[in-house]
């Protein structure tokens, strides 16, 4: 066993990571802000959901809801509308002005004129929580939802998203190719554990009912599971968990790290103010 303290420490961190179940989220909060990752994973603090995490996980319920026959298409509206300030409790970022409202009518609007129509498709998996053992590595995965397109017999990997990456109605394809890594993470082991060989990647972005889709490609595949395990290797090696740039990723910060309470750099930064 270490005797001293940072060894401690240090046989901590491995243990913890050692024995972690990895997702693309874990991965991603790592590349993000590497201390927002060690206050979430290794010290386990509480975290603290926000405007827009809860504005996700409500749309979320309610699509699960009706892929599950749970919810009738006549009945989404309704239901977001009786339900909306139950679910959304924390208050929106004070800038830019007016984004409670806006996020609430865009919402209403899609559930009043959603049209996806089930009758095309054979729903194959919602939310699937999917898990895999990689290199020694276990992992876990959950696709909102995977679909058999009945005319072409193509399998749909679909996700749902709350964001926007749209500026004037041309995609931010930074944005979209972070998306793209997750999507491809969750159809390569979708494919190697289900085997539901997935032809199709889509993601519905829900407040101004916008699609994007592509192709599956095995080499681009390959190449975010690699990204995937090499980020991995990475956090297990690192010791000392920086932050992001706080000024650079300020709103960030401010009004999307679910640990910020707990983050001591934030902490500096308000009594620098």
């Amino acid at each position: 066993m270490p005797d001293r303290m940072e060894d401690r420490i240090t046989y901590k961190y491995e243990t913890i990571l050692d024995n972690m179940t990895w997702s693309y989220s874990s991965v991603n909060s790592f590349v993000t802000c590497p201390h927002m990752f060690k206050l979430t994973y290794i010290d386990s603090v509480n975290r603290k959901n926000n405007f827009f995490s809860e504005y996700g996980l409500f749309s979320h319920k309610i699509l699960e809801n009706y892929f599950k026959d749970k919810l009738d298409i006549m009945e989404l509206a309704l239901y977001y509308e009786n339900d909306y300030a139950k679910n959304i409790i924390s208050p929106p970022p004070p800038y830019p002005a007016g984004m409670s409202e806006k996020y609430y009518n865009q919402g209403l609007e899609f559930f009043l004129n959603f049209d996806f129509d089930k009758e095309k498709y054979n729903i194959i998996y919602i939310e699937k929580k999917i898990q895999a053992i990689f290199n020694d590595i276990k992992l876990v995965a959950k696709p909102d939802l995977i679909l058999k397109e009945k005319d072409t017999g193509k399998n749909i990997l679909l996700d749902y998203k709350t964001s926007v990456p749209f500026i004037k109605e041309i995609p931010n394809m930074k944005k979209i190719d972070e998306y793209k890594k997750q999507l491809y993470l969750y159809s390569y082991f979708t494919n190697e554990q289900l085997h539901a060989n997935i032809d199709i990647i889509k993601l519905w972005f829900l407040r101004v009912n916008k699609w994007y889709e592509f192709a599956y490609n095995e080499d681009e595949a390959a190449d975010v599971v690699n990204w995937f395990y090499s980020t991995i290797l990475d956090i297990k090696s690192e010791e000392v968990f920086p932050p992001c740039d706080i000024k650079k990723n300020a709103y960030f910060c401010d009004n999307l790290c679910s640990v910020k309470e707990h983050c001591k750099y934030q902490h500096n930064k308000a009594h620098q103010k």
